[in-house]
């Protein structure tokens, strides 16, 4: 443990500028020599971890600018000069607060986080031979471990650097956290329960930010697209089509998963399509097709991302599902609601199924359509004998029978 140590003015002064300066003496490096600078670097990490100290690399020399000094001389010989394959030839490592801002006015500034205090503590490391092997080796030339500033564990683990969050599948999670739309306090809960690291949540911001600069690698929203459906096909079972228009622009993009198609196969028969308006800012909407599983829940089998509800892209969106599913003629009823305005385009497409409009869409769009000022108001009819007329309809087992309840719930409005 570092040994520490208050000298000069009393301790009992409260002034940050009369406190009593501190000297720290910590252990010093026992390993002097290290195979490379691999090796090195490997044990001084650890020798940091567990002295809780923090060095920085200030200066480095490389070979080349040694052997030009040794090559200067008057005399040298072939076998002064260093090698140039083994990496730096000098680094000189100084402690994390060596340095100390200076000002810049009058008086002092309080609430800013300032590491400097000016100390001296450095470890530097040479490339040299080692006699006794023949070898060229890493030595540790000067050690100098007395700080003026506190050391601990607790300090140690609260420097930005011991903070970061190395782990990728950590980093993978956090990636996708983010893009569910987690806030920061969030996945800083997250990284306080699953690593052993002091995190605050001004890191937790910069590992996002950094996550969309490094993620984010194409340029161009066509290319981030191309990304995410190369990506997305590259799982088994996965397919995405898109298809564009005269001006090479993107007006349906269809995608199906394995387990979409898995549940199709499994229950082809009934077809449910239902659209979501306005999904991104440039007013596309999504065109779904889906089934209802054996106990009874909805389950996506086909998205298409359409420009519009035009005859061309939900041609695209029906050609893309027929080809990617190839028991749609055991399909044998399409439910829809009544915004579907090609009709006849799923009639001539799927010629043996029956398509029925969604009950619950119509009520409410008579309800919309009854309360509407040109039709008399909302008070005008009444609202209940509508939607029970529209109920004994659906209930109707003939033709005949739905046409009676029609003709006669209409003499009563």
């Amino acid at each position: 443990m570092p040994r520490q140590t208050c000298e000069g003015a009393a301790a009992e002064s409260s002034s940050e500028d009369d406190q009593a300066p501190v000297r720290v003496v910590c252990p010093g490096v026992e390993r002097v020599w290290h195979l490379d600078w691999e090796a090195f670097e490997t044990y001084f990490s650890e020798y940091m971890r567990a002295t809780s100290q923090l060095y920085r690399v200030r200066s480095s020399t490389p070979p080349e600018t040694r052997n030009k000094k040794i090559k200067a001389k008057l005399k040298w010989e072939r076998a002064d000069l260093i090698p140039e394959d083994c990496g730096s030839y000098y680094k000189k490592y100084e402690c994390t607060h060596a340095g100390q801002t200076k000002p810049r006015g009058e008086g002092r500034r309080t609430g800013h986080l300032v590491r400097g205090t000016g100390c001296k503590a450095t470890i530097s490391a040479t490339l040299m031979l080692k006699e006794d092997e023949g070898a060229y080796q890493v030595k540790v030339t000067r050690c100098v471990v007395v700080h003026n500033h506190a050391i601990d564990q607790n300090i140690y683990s609260n420097y930005p650097s011991q903070r970061r969050i190395e782990d990728d599948g950590v980093i993978d999670i956090v990636n996708e956290m983010r893009l569910a739309g987690s806030k920061p306090r969030l996945i800083l809960q997250f990284l306080r329960r699953s690593t052993d690291k002091k995190e605050i949540l001004r890191d937790v911001h910069n590992l996002v930010q950094r996550l969309k600069r490094e993620r984010r690698t194409a340029s161009t929203v066509e290319e981030r697209l191309e990304l995410v459906l190369r990506s997305f096909c590259s799982s088994d079972g996965n397919s995405a089509t898109v298809f564009v228009d005269d001006k090479k622009i993107a007006q349906t993009i269809a995608v199906q998963s394995h387990q979409m198609h898995r549940f199709f196969e499994a229950f082809p028969q009934i077809v449910l399509l239902d659209s979501t308006h306005n999904t991104n800012a440039s007013r596309y909407k999504l065109f779904s097709f889906m089934v209802n599983d054996v106990f009874g829940q909805g389950q996506y089998v086909q998205h298409a991302l359409v420009e519009n509800e035009s005859h061309a892209c939900m041609k695209d969106a029906i050609l893309a599902f027929k080809k990617g599913n190839p028991s749609w003629d055991e399909i044998r009823v399409f439910m829809i609601d009544k915004d579907f305005s090609e009709v006849s385009l799923l009639r001539q497409a799927f010629p043996r199924a029956t398509v029925l409009l969604c009950w619950f869409h119509v009520k409410k769009y008579l309800r919309a359509e009854m309360a509407k000022s040109e039709y008399g108001g909302r008070y005008t009819y009444d609202m209940e004998k509508v939607e029970d007329s529209v109920d004994m309809m659906i209930r109707a087992d003939s033709r005949a029978s739905y046409m009676k309840v029609f003709y006669q719930k209409l003499g009563q409005l």
